[in-house]
């Protein structure tokens, strides 16, 4: 049976993974950014698009 040896401390391996963990942050601040847009831009085109309608009109019966 092989003896359990921590590995070993790469100094280098900070400099590998921060633009990884970085670059996917980021990507994740502007996913959420234009979600949050498109949301925003749907809920105004909306409300644009009801208050510019005519109300239907009435049914005139006895």
């Amino acid at each position: 049976m092989m003896p359990y040896y921590f590995p070993y401390f790469d100094p280098l391996s900070l400099l590998y993974i921060w633009p990884s963990l970085w670059m996917s942050y980021i990507s994740m601040i502007y996913y959420f950014e234009m979600y949050r847009l498109m949301l925003e831009t749907w809920r105004k085109s909306m409300e644009s698009l009801f208050t510019t309608l005519p109300a239907p009109p009435r049914p005139s019966g006895s």
